[in-house]
């Protein structure tokens, strides 16, 4: 599953800081796989972040697994993965002062 979107920054940011906007988002997608798969239930897992620009600021997030066997609510369980990582994203952007509010762009 992949999801792109921008936040809205009123500054550019730091290399350090877009590593935190990306770890954030990378933990908030292991965190809902873990609560609604199990981490141990999953033969591979694969999560790209990319970031991109600076007003907006454009992320890429790419989530990508493999279960060790069949999950019929996969889909739903990525699209909410990818939905927290970006929310997670953009809580952190706004506890770093990049934004002064939650702006999708």
């Amino acid at each position: 599953m992949n999801l792109n979107v921008g936040i809205v920054l009123r500054r550019r940011p730091s290399a350090k800081e877009i590593e935190e906007l990306c770890s954030t988002a990378e933990e908030a997608v292991e965190h809902v796989l873990e609560r609604q798969i199990g981490l141990k239930r999953i033969d591979d897992l694969q999560i790209t972040m990319r970031a991109e620009g600076t007003r907006p600021l454009r992320l890429t997030i790419d989530v990508s697994l493999t279960p060790s066997r069949d999950l019929p609510q996969l889909d739903s369980v990525l699209s909410e993965a990818t939905d927290a990582a970006f929310s997670a994203a953009e809580n952190k952007a706004i506890d770093l002062r990049l934004c002064r509010n939650r702006g999708r762009a």
